[in-house]
């Protein structure tokens, strides 16, 4: 019997087999059998004489029947997506006229710490630091841009961001105030990262008058922040940071109850438990608003990449443990203090994505493309401080291939449009993916430092499909343990 190569991805948990059909997104458990047969299928084996010695008479009846009655339902289809292209490129100039959300500013790009893993080190392809200060003329030529093109969204989004913006709040202030002027009607959102060693009580007037929200830059207990978030004369900024949160709790507490969060860059050559308890249990940030993320190598140069000690392979797996911990908990099996705060964001997150992107029977459309792109510019939009335009902060300032514009110039609409459909520089690769739902390769991944490269953006495949499979059998494994993964999952 011959059978056509379904578009599926197979996976298992350690209790289960699965099957991931693409094309409508449904997750299948199914027997041993089946999930052999399929997996022999997919490696171009289904119609080799050999295929019944896998399976006896009785399982191979089995797998085919169910093959059938699968395919009733409207599984295990064959379609590929015919045309990579976002869906939303005809809409382009309408979002960018109509639709910007979020303007983020750099008003510096001066900094009075040195880290070590910071973007702008050496270590990167990117600039390095420099004492570059956006002027008030920029500024709020950026603002009167953004502002004249965010007629269809009610509220505003404006991030300060450095460098430490802080060694700019003069200029904060009087934007800050000019946005008020400006957006007259709108509900305007501020929002302010920095490593928390400028601050004084006029700052803290500021911030809370304009309800910033304001996360503080921390990596953890002080042996671990100070070991990368130095000072020039290198020096840890873990005492100086702390002692200013002691004076925004006493000038402001309720501020702090609502607005102030921490962010933090986690190292797998440091003790992962060590993290984690510090934002679990110590008393000055356990009940703060929190974000953390893995130091990621891939955008560093090759020359700085670190050299795996064995160290990594310890982290993960103390992330496991307290993975584990997390669905002993979701499961009634033991109390919230004793998992990890760090795990717990991470667990809901990823939870949560699957969720919303499993649009269950909605068919994969013959023109598509990976999740991973925004509308640059209207989703974010970044101006550095001489007034150049980026699709947002995390991208190199260096890079000709991520410029789309200037503040005199305005944003290139053909430029956007390429960004948002970075999947073309991969097209074959991407019509073949079983991941593109689940994928996060936006212009960041593509940039050699050059230009967009196909080659570059290839290197970060293995990590996006690792990390969307990963997610399928976390997903499974709490459905199999009866423990809730629906859209309000907390």
């Amino acid at each position: 019997m011959s059978y056509i190569k379904p578009f599926i991805h197979l996976f298992k948990t350690l209790g289960k087999h699965y099957v991931f059909d693409v094309n409508t997104a449904a997750i299948l458990p199914v027997e041993k059998e089946i999930y052999i047969f399929l997996e022999h299928l997919l490696a171009g084996k289904g119609d080799h004489p050999s295929t019944p010695h896998i399976l006896t008479g009785a399982e191979l009846q089995k797998v085919q029947g169910w093959i059938k009655e699968t395919q009733e339902q409207g599984f295990l289809s064959s379609k590929r997506i015919k045309k990579i292209q976002h869906y939303k490129t005809p809409l382009v100039d309408f979002f960018l006229n109509h639709y910007m959300g979020n303007l983020i500013l750099q008003v510096t790009q001066a900094c009075n710490l040195r880290c070590k893993y910071c973007a702008y080190s050496g270590d990167y392809k990117n600039r390095s630091h420099n004492e570059l200060m956006m002027s008030e003329e920029i500024a709020k030529k950026a603002i009167d841009y953004f502002i004249a093109r965010s007629s269809e969204v009610p509220r505003l989004a404006f991030g300060f961001y450095g460098g430490e913006p802080f060694l700019n709040f003069n200029l904060i202030k009087i934007l800050a105030k000019y946005i008020k002027q400006k957006a007259q009607g709108k509900e305007c959102l501020f929002n302010i990262t920095t490593n928390g060693t400028i601050m004084n009580e006029e700052i803290i007037q500021f911030l809370v008058n304009y309800e910033v929200n304001l996360f503080i830059s921390l990596d953890g207990p002080k042996e671990v922040h100070d070991r990368n978030r130095c000072f020039g004369s290198g020096k840890g900024s873990y005492d100086v940071v702390m002692n200013n949160m002691e004076l925004v709790r006493k000038i402001a507490p309720e501020y702090v109850n609502k607005k102030v969060g921490f962010s933090a860059v986690l190292n797998t050559d440091i003790s992962f438990c060590s993290y984690s308890k510090f934002f679990t249990n110590y008393e000055e940030v356990k009940d703060q608003m929190f974000i953390a993320s893995i130091r990621n190598p891939y955008s560093m140069k090759e020359d700085k990449k670190p050299h795996d000690n064995g160290a990594d392979l310890q982290f993960n797996d103390d992330i496991e443990y307290e993975t584990f911990k997390y669905m002993l908990y979701r499961g009634g099996r033991i109390e919230k203090q004793d998992v990890s705060k760090v795990v717990s964001i991470w667990e809901r997150t990823d939870l949560l994505d699957i969720a919303e992107k499993r649009v269950l029977g909605t068919e994969v459309p013959d023109i598509f493309h990976p999740s991973g792109p925004c509308i640059p510019g209207s989703a974010r939009l970044f101006v550095n401080a001489s007034g150049d335009l980026y699709p947002c902060e995390r991208v190199s300032e260096t890079s000709k291939a991520c410029k789309f514009g200037s503040i005199n110039s305005g944003i290139d609409i053909e430029k956007a449009k390429e960004f948002m459909n970075i999947g073309c520089l991969t097209e074959n690769e991407c019509k073949n993916c079983w991941a593109a739902r689940y994928c996060g390769a936006c212009i960041a991944c593509a940039d050699n430092g050059e230009k967009l490269d196909k080659k570059e953006k290839l290197s970060y495949c293995k990590m996006f499909k690792d990390n969307a499979e990963m997610k399928l059998r976390k997903y499974c494994t709490y459905k199999e343990f009866g423990i809730s993964t629906e859209k309000h999952f907390s």
